[in-house]
């Protein structure tokens, strides 16, 4: 007969290898939720693929217009995916939306930086463990819809006209920029993401050469060099020696962390600074080499600037468009910041003329037109969510 004593045992014995048999399988199911949580220990996943875009952007020593398009393209990606994924009737959680992110914006980085595929694909790793697909189905729909997002959005940015080459010719004469290889002559027909076209915002001409106007707008360079402060240098070199976009992007990240941004409100935030951002280089490029207006430097004898004079023509300032249109959108999406991010776009349009690159007129006007231009995004933030590049027709998304 079976002892009583040993029936016990043997039932508690049981009973404690199907616990541990069902925390196996907890556990195997359950590995990327630990992966990931471990993985994004006190970071927001959007903020670490921003940093990534920087560190990479900056190796390469990529110019501020192909810079900017790159931040673009991958806030797209994350953005559209994650709309995309809160729209599927399948149970979605936060560590699937985040596994679509990182499959969506490897996928676009990897087209955009080829020599990094290794730092991309161990990012994306630590979001998506291997093997993990096969064991939970929705886990796998969210990296496959990511993706081919990210899919659609690399298909999109081989046709936005970056391989255009320039076939034209200098102008030659007084107040026009001389130089040689002058930094991406094409973009101001790249493609856009709210305006119709590079050409559809634009400043006035510049003042006639030679004009009262225009020997004035020198003089004010020479006397703004005469009279500079230490404050104006430390901020002529604060939004000079790094890229004006990767300032404004590591400015955002701040206030995401200072504030606790969610997920969603972090990406949305993300892309459409960079929307901003990238419609500005876009229309001031239009503008530039337009006119061709000369530096400064090439005006003033024995000029001495602040920081390196960059390789193309003056009219209007790109800092200024850039930084109006910026502070426009993070604003309107973070009321309790716009008194600071306003600040930092005057102070970013201002240090251009501290550090003697641009004239007033230069610097005024591309603030106006950064401003129009970030108007017509705030314009479309407030139109409804909407994927930015991908799949235009999944409109009405609930948060």
């Amino acid at each position: 007969m079976f002892d009583p004593l040993n029936k016990r045992r043997f039932f508690v014995m049981l009973f404690i290898s199907v616990l541990l048999l069902n925390a196996i399988v907890n556990n195997s199911l359950g590995a990327t939720s630990n992966v990931i949580n471990n993985s994004m220990a006190g970071a927001n996943p959007v903020i670490t693929w921003n940093r990534l875009i920087s560190q990479l952007g900056m190796e390469e020593k990529l110019p501020t217009t192909t810079l900017i398009r790159a931040y673009a393209l991958v806030h797209a990606a994350i953005y559209d995916s994650l709309l995309s994924t809160r729209m599927q009737k399948y149970n979605v959680n936060n560590v699937h939306e985040i596994a679509s992110i990182a499959s969506a914006a490897s996928t676009v980085m990897t087209h955009l930086f080829p020599n990094a595929t290794n730092s991309i694909i161990k990012l994306q790793n630590s979001y998506i463990p291997m093997g993990l697909s096969a064991n939970n189905s929705t886990f796998a729909k969210s990296v496959r819809l990511g993706q081919d997002i990210g899919q659609r959005i690399v298909m999109s940015a081989q046709h936005d006209e970056l391989a255009n080459e320039f076939h034209g010719h200098m102008p030659k004469g007084p107040c026009t920029w001389k130089g040689i290889n002058p930094v991406t002559p094409m973009a101001g027909y790249w493609k856009t993401y709210i305006l119709k076209s590079g050409a559809e915002i634009q400043p006035p001409a510049p003042y006639p050469c030679g004009s009262k106007e225009d020997m004035s707008n020198v003089q004010g360079v020479l006397n703004a060099a005469n009279n500079r402060t230490s404050e104006q240098i430390a901020a002529a070199h604060h939004w000079g020696d790094t890229p004006v976009p990767t300032t404004w992007n590591n400015m955002l990240a701040d206030y995401i962390k200072r504030n606790n941004i969610g997920l969603f409100d972090s990406a949305r935030a993300f892309a459409y600074l960079n929307v901003a951002m990238h419609d500005s280089v876009i229309s001031t490029w239009y503008t530039k080499y337009t006119y061709w207006t000369a530096r400064p430097f090439q005006r003033i004898a024995n000029f001495t600037t602040v920081i390196p004079t960059p390789n193309h023509p003056s009219y209007t300032s790109g800092a200024s468009a850039i930084s109006a249109a910026a502070s426009d959108v993070l604003s309107d999406l973070f009321p309790k910041g716009a008194f600071y991010f306003t600040s930092q776009a005057v102070q970013a349009s201002m240090s251009r003329l501290w550090a003697g690159i641009h004239s007033k007129e230069s610097i005024d006007n591309g603030f106006n037109v950064g401003r129009q231009i970030g108007k017509r995004i705030v314009e479309d933030m407030h139109a409804g969510f909407h994927p930015l590049i991908c799949c235009a027709n999944s409109t009405h998304l609930i948060r």
